[in-house]
């Protein structure tokens, strides 16, 4: 088993979080792959730290089964927030709550890089935020305007996240729905009111 390991590696929420979990059962059916040993997709790493495959990760850790890895080279972390999003993006069983999480989560870290590249050009007077809007928007195939919206959209889940992570575990995986409107108003409660009304509902 040629460069395959026990490889410990270390994960970050902020990558994590982008990342739509398995249902129950795509997630026992990779179980299954792995103690069967028929799964042979590299964990791909960036810095020591796990940027896809996390769950494959996690059971081949939990069973001690060894494993390869892909190191993979970015610049920043904005390069690697914007290659996650972009790869989960291209999942068939992607929900539409988490499209949305993602396209508002890469225009975020595109922004960023865009407006990077031209204050080390001297071009930073042009507005790198309506440049990553445009290229997200053809990437993704909506318009502008809703790239701007899923981006408030993706902040005001972050926001409620670290308040109170539960609530937004339950609307990313579905069992809970409230509209994007409500989200981004719900952003601006405590998190005191937040935790009574995650448990009410």
């Amino acid at each position: 088993m040629h460069n395959y390991s026990i490889y410990t590696l270390k994960t970050k929420l902020e990558f994590t979080n982008l990342y739509q979990y398995l249902g129950e059962k795509d997630y026992k059916q990779l179980e299954q792959q792995i103690l069967c040993h028929s799964y042979h997709t590299p964990i791909c790493t960036w810095n020591g730290i796990v940027i896809n495959g996390i769950e494959a990760y996690e059971l081949f850790r939990k069973h001690s089964i060894p494993f390869r890895i892909k190191r993979l080279h970015f610049s920043s972390k904005e390069d690697v927030i914007s290659w996650i999003c972009t790869d989960q993006l291209k999942r068939e069983d992607l929900t539409n709550i988490n499209k949305k999480y993602l396209i508002g989560k890469k225009y975020d870290a595109e922004k960023i890089l865009v407006s990077r590249q031209l204050s080390s050009t001297n071009k930073s007077h042009i507005s790198g935020a309506s440049i990553a809007a445009k290229k997200i928007s053809e990437e993704c195939n909506v318009a502008m305007a809703t790239v701007y919206k899923y981006s408030a959209y993706s902040s005001a889940l972050d926001i409620i996240d670290e308040k109170v992570p539960d609530l937004v575990k339950r609307v990313r995986s579905g069992q809970l729905w409230i509209s994007q409107a409500n989200i981004i108003e719900l952003s601006g409660l405590s998190k005191e009111q937040l935790l009574s009304l995650n448990n009410y509902l």
